[in-house]
């Protein structure tokens, strides 16, 4: 399994060459910092960079994608980084609804198909994107789509528990059978890891010291035992944040060697890939 680092900043190089991060998640809708995240990941050996579209947030603050700009920047970007990183791109998906509002299913169902047809407009254009399932459309877009791509991508609902995930992915691995790789999008709930064969999934959840004060995965840093299972900093030097983070992203590279070790145990190898 590997766990795509998201949210990413220059200021995080120096910890990543030490721990030897190599899947890193951007996003087209911050250009400037994927392409200088993929330059310094290119210099290091076996390096695997998952470019996202950005539609979500875009779609969050009421902006919009253009298809043919996306396709061009993902095209030149592969391009550009070929023989140096693996790049995976992500389908422009469809966001239903607007912000605020519980989608309607024909919202939902618009949405879905809208998707499916940037997809289709983006392999025409020699690029085979990770297109996503999302929790809430048709499972025929899901029969329909692993039938036609290896790779694939997940997710699961923000707004939804974790039991919730679990009941629904249970769906779609009961589809897929293990036959595809999957990422699992925002996919970061250990139990969630343990009961589902991903390929790869991506977490901001080692970024939490720094955007929300919380320890998250460093046990033996800070206290615990807050409502919740999270943790507030016991110090929110600059230091302290930084020892904190450098924690959390050993954790998670810990919990990646765990979780492949884990299917592999299982059974489940890919191919594709070497084992982490």
């Amino acid at each position: 399994m590997r766990i795509f680092f998201a949210g990413v900043a220059s200021r995080h190089f120096r910890i990543f060459e030490e721990l030897d991060v190599k899947n890193i998640l951007m996003s087209y809708a911050s250009p400037a910092s994927a392409e200088a995240t993929a330059s310094w990941l290119g210099k290091r050996p076996g390096g695997v960079f998952l470019l996202d579209s950005g539609a979500f947030s875009v779609w969050r603050s009421g902006k919009t994608i253009d298809l043919n700009a996306y396709i061009d920047f993902s095209k030149d970007f592969i391009a550009r980084y070929r023989g140096r990183i693996k790049v995976h791109v992500v389908n422009l998906d469809v966001i239903p609804g607007v912000q605020g509002i519980p989608p309607t299913k024909a919202e939902i169902d618009e949405a879905a198909e809208r998707g499916w047809n940037n997809m289709l407009q983006m392999e025409k254009a020699g690029i085979t994107p990770l297109h996503i399932f999302h929790q809430g459309e048709d499972f025929r877009w899901l029969e329909k789509l692993s039938a036609r791509h290896r790779y694939i991508g997940i997710s699961p609902s923000n707004d939804m528990t974790t039991k919730s995930k679990h009941a629904w992915l249970r769906h779609v691995y009961s589809i897929i059978r293990a036959k595809n790789m999957t990422h699992g999008f925002g996919v970061t709930a250990k139990s969630l890891m343990q009961a589902f064969p991903w390929y790869s999934v991506d977490s901001t959840s080692w970024l939490a010291p720094e955007i929300y004060g919380k320890a998250v995965f460093s046990t033996g840093l800070d206290d615990f035992g807050l409502k919740g299972g999270e943790s507030g900093l016991s110090s929110r030097k600059k230091s302290h944040v930084a020892r904190v983070t450098f924690t959390n992203i050993r954790e998670v590279l810990r919990l990646q060697r765990v979780y492949t070790n884990l299917w592999a145990h299982r059974g489940v190898v890919w191919p594709e890939d070497e084992i982490i």
